[in-house]
């Protein structure tokens, strides 16, 4: 996630390599069932898919998060997501 933060800043919210970070993240943790990396890394995707004008995308993993995870998460993570 720091990677994705750190090209996205670099490269702007059209950075290829920013969403891939953020994907692989999302993946990993995923796969790990560590739910607040992932929802940050989700959370950390949308901007990018958003420059992409990829809005299908961001609504999808907003509306699993929400749907799915919404209130297993932190406070921070739920005020970050909204």
């Amino acid at each position: 996630m720091k990677l994705g933060n750190a090209l996205q800043q670099a490269e702007g919210y059209s950075s290829t390599s920013a969403l891939e970070a953020y994907e692989n993240a999302r993946v990993a943790a995923r796969k790990l069932d560590q739910l607040e990396d992932y929802a940050n890394a989700s959370i950390g995707v949308g901007p990018l898919l958003f420059g992409g004008c990829r809005y299908q995308q961001v609504l999808k993993i907003a509306r699993e998060l929400t749907s799915d995870y919404l209130e297993r998460l932190g406070p921070l993570t739920r005020s970050v997501f909204w």
